[in-house]
């Protein structure tokens, strides 16, 4: 599994997800700074990264497109240094690791954690 970190987290996140034996990039290694969510998703999804945000927009992106990819891990708290959440991360990575691979949107506020599988089915 490969993370695309976005620009709202740290490069930190990149070090510690290598560490452990995960390939991960941050956003700005990848592209410009001021890329529109589209185009982050857009990478995401050809490169078959899955996209680590606190950003919601993501979320919604996938909601409004009925998008079937890329994954998304959002979290949402207002303490979201590495340390913090790290260990919730990897739990995630763990927990959903067949999810994330088949394609999620999975939020995580606190220790609650809401997944919702790709593409997203909309109420008639």
């Amino acid at each position: 599994m490969k993370i695309l970190v976005d620009m709202n987290l740290g490069l930190g996140f990149v070090a510690e997800l290598q560490a452990l034996g995960i390939e991960a990039r941050h956003w700005s290694q990848v592209g410009a700074l001021d890329a529109p969510d589209s185009v982050i998703m857009e990478w995401a999804r050809r490169e078959v990264f899955v996209v680590l945000t606190s950003d919601l927009d993501f979320g919604a992106l996938l909601h409004s497109t009925n998008g079937v990819g890329p994954s998304v891990i959002q979290f949402r708290g207002s303490d979201l240094r590495v340390h913090a959440i790290l260990g919730d991360l990897i739990q995630v990575l763990d927990t959903f690791r067949d999810s994330l691979i088949k394609d999620a949107l999975i939020t995580v506020a606190g220790k609650r954690v809401r997944i919702v599988e790709l593409p997203v089915k909309r109420a008639n």
